[in-house]
């Protein structure tokens, strides 16, 4: 298992034994508001996510893609999430979730800071890591300012799913190896 250490944090693949802790803030509409997914509705729903997960964790080379949960403490529950996956050799994506109780802390961006560190590193032909929020969310776009992201677009498209079909605006972020 890859653990990875912060500062304050401990960052290391999910597992299934995470499925409660990830339902307490997963199924928070606060968490979910602005993601791809909707409020978790039970921790079998949790599982039923860390199942789906678990199985395209793939830890090889240009294939990369791994979700880490984000602990307090070494053995302590998951507090958020921060995944990569890669799309190419040479580009990935980057997303991340976090218990509103953590929000304003700094860690999300101290999460996302080191696992840039570590992919960059793991993933020597990786030239840049992409990611995305909805323009509305302001702390997100915050996060990955402070990571150094750099926003590259901005688009509204129509969303289905749990957004109905609304035309939302999206900001568009890269990060270069440079």
């Amino acid at each position: 298992m890859h653990t990875i250490q912060t500062q304050r944090l401990f960052l290391s693949p999910l597992q299934l034994n995470d499925a409660a802790a990830m339902y307490a803030y997963a199924s928070d509409p606060e968490v979910a508001q602005y993601t791809s997914w909707s409020p978790h509705e039970s921790v079998e729903a949790s599982l039923a996510f860390l199942n789906y997960i678990i199985a395209k964790e793939n830890w090889t080379p240009s294939q990369f893609r791994v979700v880490w949960g984000i602990k307090e403490t070494r053995n302590g529950p998951i507090i958020g999430t921060v995944s990569f996956g890669q799309d190419s050799p040479k580009s990935g994506h980057l997303d991340y979730a976090l218990s509103q109780t953590y929000w304003g802390k700094g860690y999300t961006t101290e999460a996302v800071e080191r696992i840039l560190d570590w992919v960059f590193e793991y993933l020597p032909r990786l030239e840049k890591v992409c990611s995305g929020c909805l323009t509305k969310n302001k702390g997100s776009v915050r996060v990955l300012e402070k990571a150094g992201f750099k926003l590259v677009d901005r688009y509204s498209s129509k969303r289905e799913g749990k957004f109905g079909g609304a035309v939302l605006e999206t900001c568009l972020f890269e990060l270069n190896r440079r």
